[in-house]
């Protein structure tokens, strides 16, 4: 994950060129990491050569629906009419872009805060030892951290891995999801288990 992703930098921007997307969608921050570079590395939750397959779809995307500019949400909107897999904190981070859009656009909400702004009121701990789901659970909730957005609910989880699920996941069901143990064989974990699993491994200030 590069720490300095600055994805609220990004989403504010009017024009991200589909390069750019590409990247930010894949979690690698174009202003610290070149495409070369990005490529070689690699992503926990994507299958190798992700990068530059999204790089390709977004770029033939453009150039068959030319436009002046696109932002980042646009380009998230386009991938997931696509259906391409995306990494799962960036689904993450992009759901908390869609709630501020509409909040935005009600007039009767309260002014939203840069989240990059303030300091959250939550901060991470990490699992004594990672099995099943934790891991990309704990990947999940640092990157929501280092964002500067509010902890993610078990509901926020399992939207985040619908259609990006890490390869601990075997299945997103409507409420939770079918996940590997270390024999490989598959458990479920409900709304609960998960709000359980965030619950050990968040501690509100």
């Amino acid at each position: 994950m590069d720490v300095f992703l600055e994805l609220e930098h990004w989403a504010a921007l009017a024009d991200v060129s589909a390069r750019e997307a590409a990247m930010l969608l894949c979690q690698r921050n174009p202003r610290k990491t070149s495409f070369e570079e990005a490529k070689t590395i690699m992503f926990p939750d994507l299958p190798d050569g992700h990068l530059e397959r999204l790089d390709r779809r977004l770029s033939d995307y453009a150039a068959q629906n030319p436009r002046s500019c696109r932002s980042l949400w646009d380009w998230y909107s386009i991938a997931q009419e696509m259906k391409i897999k995306l990494a799962p904190e960036a689904v993450l981070f992009m759901g908390h872009v869609a709630k501020r859009m509409e909040s935005d656009s009600t007039p009767t909400s309260a002014p939203v805060v840069d989240s990059a702004s303030i300091t959250p009121d939550w901060k991470v701990s990490k699992p004594q030892r990672y099995k099943g789901y934790t891991a990309p659970l704990h990947r999940l909730l640092a990157a929501a951290h280092r964002n500067g957005n509010p902890c993610p609910t078990a509901r926020d989880v399992v939207e985040a891995w619908r259609n990006n699920a890490p390869a601990e996941i075997a299945k997103v069901l409507p409420d939770g999801f079918d996940y590997y143990d270390a024999k490989g064989n598959t458990k479920t974990a409900d709304l609960e288990a998960i709000r359980k699993a965030i619950g050990r491994m968040t501690i509100a200030r």
